[in-house]
């Protein structure tokens, strides 16, 4: 058993102590814990645990309950500020999985580790290591086996493509496809085998229109004309629903001249994310930017300069909530640092009794100092009330009429992408118990493929914290736009509880939901 403080999370990712004290807890309900506050962006706390469970006699007996917590350390390290630490939880997870067979932990340490090292610097390396990982997991059997392994080589064709290797790209895009022709592990999603079916081809024909552009005479029109036929065998693959991951086509279009094809992809793109209010976010700055180039490449030079104008207002939205999750931390580091300070101070008080009633006289001091900064806090805040729901409606009526852009590179902006596109378009946010665990169900990934998709990926520090954004954006619609009570509000959008709607909305705007409404 492991003695655990068992924790909740409100939805603006404050964890909760449910019960008030400590409880011995089974590995996998402390397992559940530790997740729940990584979930929570509480990712030191998180860190912590997952040590503690590294170090349980669960984790010590079992290789499998030791390897998912190495996994989990390693996809952590980094945003709880230890990196330094990562490179060592890797080889650990690397080694007991080699040690004991198993292909799929084994895979997975490869895979982070091959990244790692391409992205800084040493590419030769890190691209044996995607083979290696990719090599490991043709080897498991899972449900999902396949899906996996497509994504392997896309990282892998993509490395090729950025050391300009495009006969090892071109040959892994033509693995990828066979994959997708053959394969029959794809998981639970619907229609998965012909999206990555589909996203082989757009690789495919990227890759081989680049190399026609880089050839000349008979070998250039060869490239063009097998890079023509990867697009038209695009073309041909047909399924039903969500088509978010067409834009991969576009450096095709662009390679070969089709700019307004390209200008198409780019505006339904657009559309889709306007329709899900997500006009200020990284979605929506790809694919006006990707639009913007190819604007400028028609010579449209005044829609390019439109389009670039939004950008740069874009990016300015995106440093701001950087900055805010960053001052987020770093209150988070102070209230410790309080906390510590608080303890060396009882600790001082046991033996220093003669200074109890200075102590009070402090105590009362700071009560009453505290009232008076929250009397003059809450002055300035009525002040500020109308500029700042005047600032609210402008951004909410901005997104609105906004449109969305291209993708960052790299695998992390790319599953980002992807993820972030076909929640909103579902609204899948709108079920109080989709959280993360239900974001690698739906696509068939894992905790740290998704974590590191959100927070290496894009703005997001997690997924919650993406999921926080669009409940509050909808809760924003339905103030503005219906009668609804506050609580049916909150439960429309998302929230479980109304008092954790409450909080988040104040913490995030600067008013309670009622305010907003009224002004």
């Amino acid at each position: 058993m492991i003695a655990v403080l068992m924790t909740g999370c409100t939805g603006s990712g404050d964890p909760v102590d449910t019960t008030g004290r400590s409880h011995d807890a089974t590995f996998d309900q402390a397992m559940g814990v530790a997740d729940s506050l990584y979930n929570c962006m509480q990712f030191r706390d998180a860190y912590k645990l997952y040590l503690k469970l590294l170090d349980s006699k669960e984790a010590e007996a079992d290789s499998e309950k030791r390897l998912r917590v190495l996994d989990a350390l390693s996809g952590t390290s980094e945003l709880s500020g230890h990196k330094v630490e990562q490179h060592k939880w890797l080889q650990q997870l690397h080694d007991l999985a080699k040690e004991t067979g198993n292909d799929y932990y084994q895979s997975l340490a490869f895979m982070t580790m091959g990244q790692n090292l391409f992205y800084e610097g040493d590419r030769e390396k890190g691209i044996y290591s995607v083979n290696q990982a990719i090599n490991l997991m043709a080897k498991t059997n899972r449900e999902n086996t396949d899906h996996l392994i497509h994504g392997y080589l896309n990282m892998l064709a993509s490395m090729y493509g950025d050391t300009n290797d495009y006969d090892n790209a071109l040959k892994t895009n033509e693995r990828n496809l066979q994959l997708t022709l053959e394969g029959t592990r794809w998981g639970a999603a619907p229609n998965q085998q012909l999206i990555d079916r589909r996203m082989a081809l757009a690789k495919m024909a990227s890759v081989l229109a680049q190399m026609g552009r880089s050839a000349s005479g008979p070998l250039q029109a060869k490239y063009y004309q097998q890079a023509d036929s990867a697009y038209d065998a695009w073309k041909a693959v047909q399924y039903e629903g969500n088509h978010t991951r067409d834009y991969f086509i576009v450096d095709y279009m662009k390679n070969r001249g089709r700019y307004q094809e390209a200008v198409t992809i780019y505006n339904n793109l657009i559309q889709r994310v306007r329709q899900q209010g997500d006009t200020l976010g990284e979605m929506m700055n790809t694919a006006k930017w990707g639009l913007a180039e190819v604007y400028q490449k028609m010579s449209n030079c005044e829609q390019a300069a439109i389009l670039y104008e939004q950008v740069l207002e874009i990016q300015d939205t995106l440093k701001s909530r950087k900055a805010k999750h960053t001052a987020q931390e770093l209150a988070a580091v102070y209230r410790e640092q309080e906390q510590e300070e608080t303890i060396m101070q009882q600790q001082a008080e046991n033996t220093r009794q003669h200074a109890f009633l200075l102590i009070q006289l402090l105590a009362l001091f700071g009560v009453i100092a505290l009232a008076v900064i929250v009397i003059v806090k809450n002055r300035i805040i009525n002040l500020k009330n109308h500029a700042l729901i005047k600032l609210i409606d402008e951004n909410i009526k901005l997104k609105s009429h906004s449109q969305p852009l291209p993708v960052k590179n790299g695998s992390a902006s790319s599953l980002f992408l992807r993820l972030s596109t076909e929640i909103r378009e579902q609204q899948l946010y709108l079920d109080p118990l989709f959280d993360r665990q239900a974001v690698c169900d739906r696509f068939s990934l894992t905790a740290v493929q998704v974590g590191n998709a959100f927070a290496q990926g894009s703005d997001y520090d997690s997924v919650a914290d993406f999921i926080r954004d669009c409940r509050l954006e909808h809760a924003c619609h339905l103030l503005k736009t219906t009668d609804m009570s506050i609580a049916n509000v909150a439960a429309r959008s998302g929230f479980s509880r109304v008092t954790t709607f409450n909080h988040d909305f104040k913490a995030h705007y600067n008013l309670t939901p009622s305010e907003y409404r009224r002004l």
